[in-house]
């Protein structure tokens, strides 16, 4: 049987990912998180989130925060599970403090945008079988007026690609359109100079020879070799090795190379 092309899937290849090579990203979100998720939270997870979630992780979309799944050993990272919890448990201790405590414990946040948080409304369900739920933009102390802007999170992708275009957008990059930075848990630790030096004079220089190789002819399907060789070499740079053997070659292989070459 056919897949079915799911209406997001054309939004979806239209976002550019732009990850840093220097930094460690979040790691990718799997079934089994999202199926924890799903059950902490009391719900499911709209089927355009998942998708989402799982192609491109957490991060900034176009001056969007989306928050992780669940937590992070970088603490400065909100989570979907942390933020419902402490949020229903704050409107449970206190309802009196909140203008809608019955609607203010039944939605999820899943991201923000400057004093604006953006939410699920898990009563306002539009679609059962793609479960997807009605979205709102909640601005602090504006809690008693939320603004419906979306019917599922796929469409609420939509709507930040509507406004990436508009010359209002302090985000905005060039003709505008969607762009997406992964969510960082810290900066890669490359090693000195002088740590790198016997590594690339090791074997005759068979580490250089291979990082020229990747840099100068683009094969980087050599990275796993050139990790071998870093290690028989001596290298226990974790970032280093992690980035050869498990990076995006034309992220964090970039990256590799210009630790141990210098910048073309």
């Amino acid at each position: 049987m056919a897949k079915r092309h799911e209406p997001w899937e054309s939004v979806y290849q239209r976002i550019q990912v732009l990850p840093r090579p220097n930094f460690v990203r979040v790691p990718p979100v799997t079934d089994a998180e999202l199926d924890e998720a799903e059950s902490q939270l009391g719900l499911r997870l709209p089927d355009s989130y998942r998708d989402f979630i799982k192609r491109f992780g957490p991060g900034d979309l176009v001056g969007y925060t989306l928050w992780p799944v669940t937590r992070q050993e970088n603490r400065r990272l909100g989570s979907l599970i942390e933020i419902a919890a402490n949020r229903r448990e704050a409107v449970a201790s206190d309802p009196e403090g909140f203008a809608n405590p019955a609607w203010e414990s039944g939605i999820v946040y899943f991201g923000r945008y400057g004093p604006h948080e953006v939410v699920w409304d898990s009563t306002a369900v539009v679609d059962k079988r793609a479960s997807e739920y009605r979205v709102y933009d909640v601005c602090w102390e504006e809690e008693q007026e939320p603004l419906a802007i979306a019917d599922s999170f796929w469409q609420f992708i939509e709507q930040v690609e509507a406004w990436s275009r508009s010359p209002h957008n302090l985000f905005r990059r060039g003709e505008g359109g969607l762009y997406f930075v992964p969510a960082e848990l810290r900066a890669k630790k490359g090693p000195r100079k002088r740590e790198a030096k016997p590594w690339l004079e090791w074997n005759n220089g068979m580490v250089m020879q291979i990082a020229r190789t990747i840099r100068d002819e683009g094969r980087t399907e050599a990275l796993p070799m050139l990790a071998d060789a870093l290690e028989e070499a001596g290298c226990t740079n974790a970032d280093l090795i992690e980035s050869c053997r498990r990076g995006q070659p034309e992220v964090d292989g970039r990256w590799v190379v210009e630790i141990l070459l210098g910048k073309k």
